[in-house]
């Protein structure tokens, strides 16, 4: 048998943190649940390359009560209906953390140079249950020689935030540099820039502050030594808020106050009484395990409540949440933040995402997360192409004590370059450098 490769072109949204729920017999869909809130979610697929003719599917799904689940697998097809040569499998083998039950099962002997959708399905308690998103893969024996960037469906949509994915195949004699989108409120001005920290097949970055009902389009990118590579046009909508939900902002401190307190901002009421409020928090984006709870109003339309056992120096995530009398649930958005104990004394500093990147400048961002008790004689950034020996300089003209500082490059950038930066302040006591360093590619 020929050997074939399987490039994962996973031309989905994962992390789906809803699903369908259907009649067992007949496929067909059911109301939801009078709570709202269904028994089982759905919550993540994947597939795993193995071998020339071997893949492996993966699934979450998450319920509070195991002794209802009957069966769980993937039913597979040749379109995206998967209604072409469909095949059903149970799941092979799994294993449980939490509330949360991973299954997986192996194929092989896979037609080569077809295209495969699949779906994971779970039945519960005498329904059935399918993620919303399909999954793809491919098997192949073409190689790609030249890298094909291609742009996903948006994930983790919420009302002022969302999730957007990129994809990049092959590209065996291709260096990738960089990743990202570009992306706006008009499909024909994509004027803002977001970079993905890891350029792997698979890329994502997440938007935040975004409009609440408002369309975005966007499209993926690579940077490469011959160019950068441009994808097709997607878009998706934020989510509108209902007259009778509770929206909520996440307010992260900038200064990390001892103590540290998140606090979240009411800025619609629901209908109905709230019963609980508070936070999730964790160090990773989609498992925010740990829960504190709001017990006491820090003004009319505001709760906060204290984190403790931070790491120094650590990122986290955070949301907050509010559970009315119905027992619905409302979640802000997803926020990360760096935590870094108190040192008053000297100031604290961090290096973020460039803006306006064009073929030869760009706009430097920091911003100050404490300044010290010294005056701020000088205020910038160092900028280079090798990411040891930042030799050049961008001042800050406009010295910032809190928040963001910025400064356009004041010398003429090369096009299609990566550069590496750093900001920086002095003071009577010396100079200090932001606790990170950012890059980006010009145009």
């Amino acid at each position: 048998m020929k050997k074939s490769k399987i490039w994962l072109i996973m031309l989905f949204s994962v992390l789906a943190l809803s699903c369908k729920k259907t009649d067992t017999v007949n496929n067909t869909p059911l109301p939801p649940a009078d709570d709202a809130v269904s028994e089982i979610e759905m919550q993540y697929l994947s597939v795993i390359y193995k071998n020339a003719n071997t893949v492996v599917l993966t699934a979450n799904l998450i319920t509070k009560n195991s002794t209802g689940l009957l069966k769980y697998g993937f039913v597979i097809g040749k379109n995206t209906d998967i209604t072409e040569s469909r095949k059903e499998y149970v799941a092979e083998y799994s294993s449980a953390k939490g509330l949360t039950l991973r299954f997986a099962m192996e194929l092989n002997e896979l037609e080569n140079n077809q295209k495969y959708y699949f779906q994971g399905f779970a039945e519960y308690k005498n329904n059935r249950y399918y993620t919303d998103n399909i999954g793809i893969f491919i098997v192949t024996d073409k190689e790609y020689n030249d890298a094909e960037v291609y742009t996903l469906a948006a994930e983790n949509i919420e009302k002022r935030s969302a999730t957007l994915k990129g994809l990049f195949l092959g590209g065996l004699k291709t260096k990738i540099n960089s990743c990202g989108f570009f992306y706006g409120n008009s499909s024909n001005e994509l004027n803002k820039t977001i970079y993905s920290e890891d350029c792997k097949t698979c890329f994502k970055s997440k938007l935040v502050d975004l409009k609440v009902n408002t369309t975005y389009y966007y499209k993926a990118f690579i940077g490469t030594d011959s160019g950068i590579l441009y994808s097709e046009e997607k878009s998706f909508t934020t989510k509108n808020l209902g007259k009778d939900d509770y929206d909520m902002e996440l307010i992260v401190p900038q200064n990390n106050d001892d103590p540290f307190i998140l606090k979240a901002l009411i800025k619609q009421y629901g209908k109905s009484n709230i019963t609980k409020k508070g936070f999730y928090y964790g160090e990773k984006c989609d498992d925010l395990n740990i829960l504190v709870e709001s017990h006491k109003p820090i003004d009319e339309d505001m709760f906060g409540a204290e984190l403790s056992g931070l790491e120094d120096r650590k990122k986290y995530y955070c949301r907050a949440f509010i559970i009315d009398s119905k027992g619905i649930r409302y979640l802000s958005d997803t926020r990360e933040f760096f935590f870094i104990k108190n040192s008053f004394q000297n100031p604290v500093l961090r290096t973020l995402k460039p803006e306006e990147v064009t073929p030869n400048s760009a706009i430097l961002r920091g911003i100050m997360i404490e300044s010290g008790t010294d005056r701020i004689k000088t205020q910038g950034f160092y900028i280079g192409e090798n990411p040891t020996d930042l030799d050049l300089e961008v001042k800050v003209l406009d010295i910032q004590t809190k928040g963001v500082f910025e400064a356009k490059t004041t010398y003429k950038l090369k096009s299609n370059t990566k550069y590496y930066y750093r900001a920086y302040v002095t003071t009577e006591k010396g100079r200090f450098l932001g606790c990170n360093t950012e890059n980006f590619t010009t145009k």
